[in-house]
């Protein structure tokens, strides 16, 4: 029988339950494998501060597992919390995008180890009831993705201008029909440049970027 020796794993609708949590047997046989060597790794769109708590939770910080974030644009030692790869997106890529991104109903969103950064932290009510299957339903996506991300919010005029730290992710937000209506346009002029990632349909209500 073949040696399983390492393990890799999403994180929403894999890792987590419906309420978002680890369950107690999923955490218990994570954990033992992890005493008998094999390595666990997390992998998935989430930003790495998103990811940290669910691997503290599995002890991976004890038995050196690694995490995936931003879509595989950043890889993390857990044990060390050194970062072991990393691809940003290109910086002249990233000031064209937000740029770009002005002349549209969007609410982008960018990020370092600590802070959200947006425009408008009040602006952010969006239609999300294909998200929660609860008609009318609206949400601030700031505040959903800023708590989810385990990030501090900061409010700037100016995204493109501001930005001179890497970005591994930049994702952006709208009311879906909106978006809909408009991703092709957006995404048109980055296509061959950068990673394009829409959630799950592009009626849903986020499109991100990556390189």
């Amino acid at each position: 029988m073949h040696k399983i020796d390492t393990i890799v794993l999403d994180i929403d609708g894999t890792l987590l339950n419906r309420e978002k949590q680890i369950s107690q047997k999923t955490k218990d046989a994570l954990i033992k494998v992890q005493e008998h060597g094999v390595k666990v790794i997390l992998a998935s769109g989430r930003p790495t501060s998103a990811m940290k708590k669910f691997a503290k939770e599995l002890k991976m910080d004890t038995h050196h597992g690694f995490i995936l974030s931003f879509n595989g644009a950043y890889l993390m030692d857990c044990q060390s919390e050194t970062l072991l790869y990393g691809q940003p997106i290109n910086a002249e890529v990233t000031t064209l995008l937000l740029e770009h991104l002005k002349q549209y109903d969007v609410i982008p969103m960018v990020s370092d180890d600590q802070y959200m950064y947006v425009n408008n932290v009040f602006g952010g009510m969006i239609d999300t009831s294909q998200m929660f299957n609860e008609t009318g339903h609206k949400t601030n996506i700031i505040e959903y993705e800023s708590r989810g991300g385990n990030y501090l919010l900061c409010e700037v005029k100016d995204l493109p201008s501001f930005v001179d730290f890497p970005l591994y992710k930049v994702l952006i937000a709208a009311n879906p029909d909106y978006l809909q209506e408009h991703y092709q346009a957006i995404m048109a002029p980055f296509i061959l440049s950068s990673r394009i990632v829409a959630s799950t349909k592009p009626q849903h209500y986020n499109t991100s970027w990556v390189h």
